[in-house]
C-alpha cells in the first residue's frame, strides 16, 4: 500500500519508528565499536572498557531525545 494512501498520522508514525530504529542502530554500532577496541587495541580491563564504551553508545541517544523532545511535545499538542 504507498505511503499516500496510509494518511499524514501513520506516516508521521512511520518516519518517527525508522528514525529511532537508525538511532538504536547507530548507538549499537557506536558503543560496541568502542568497547571492541578499547580491549583488544587498547588492552584495556573489560570492565572500564564496558563502561566507556557504554557511555560512548549512550551519547546518539541522548543527542537524539533532546534533539526531538520539542518537536514530540507540538505533536502532542496538535493531537489534543
Amino acid at each position: 500500500m504507498p505511503l499516500r494512501l496510509l494518511g499524514h498520522a501513520w506516516r508521521a508514525r512511520l518516519i518517527s519508528l525508522v528514525r529511532y530504529a537508525a538511532v538504536s542502530a547507530i548507538s549499537t554500532t557506536v558503543g560496541l565499536t568502542s568497547l571492541a577496541l578499547l580491549v583488544v587495541v587498547g588492552h584495556w580491563p573489560a570492565g572500564w572498557a564496558n563502561l566507556v564504551g557504554t557511555g560512548l553508545g549512550t551519547t546518539p541517544v541522548t543527542g537524539h531525545h533532546v534533539g526531538t523532545t520539542p518537536v514530540m511535545g507540538q505533536l502532542d499538542q496538535a493531537r489534543s
